[in-house]
């Protein structure tokens, strides 16, 4: 299964790459799941965002990381990473999403509006290190396999 990793890139770098290197490296990950990062991708005969939103479209989960920026913001107002969100919503896409840092922190309101808007919509995870990060994406995929039965757990 594909899974499209979304958040602002300059912000999430170290993250997006780490995250990118423990699907590789990880048995159980790698069996299972191919991440897909927009920085990764080959050059393009089209626009950045529809790239983008087509990826999402060919991907079977969608894992957002939020964190304080907003990041870069298109005629309407809109960064990419809300753009893709929303796009993983319309396909039904399963939708993983983990949040740095506690609520006390200082965000650009819109990032803060757009987490408001996803914990409406789903439960998501806090994060302060990248350690933490690699557990809570770890454990959220394969409580995913379990319930979508690719795997499953019973006594010997």
């Amino acid at each position: 299964m594909k899974v499209f990793i979304s958040s602002v890139q300059k912000e999430f770098a170290a993250e997006r790459e780490a995250l990118f290197q423990y699907f590789i490296a990880d048995p159980l990950l790698s069996a299972f799941f191919e991440p897909v990062l927009f920085e990764k991708l080959p050059a393009a005969s089209q626009a950045p965002d529809k790239v983008y939103i087509d990826e999402v479209g060919q991907s079977q989960i969608y894992l957002g990381l939020l964190g304080c920026e907003y990041g870069y913001q298109d005629p309407a107002g809109v960064s990419p990473t809300e753009h893709e969100y929303d796009h993983a919503t319309t396909m039904h896409l399963d939708r993983l999403v983990f949040i740095k840092g506690d609520s006390t922190i200082s965000r650009h309101p819109k990032e803060e509006a757009f987490i408001q808007k996803v914990g409406g919509n789903l439960s998501r995870k806090r994060f302060e290190t990248l350690d933490e990060l690699k557990h809570e994406v770890s454990k959220s995929l394969f409580a995913l396999l379990q319930q979508k039965g690719f795997i499953s757990h019973t006594s010997f």
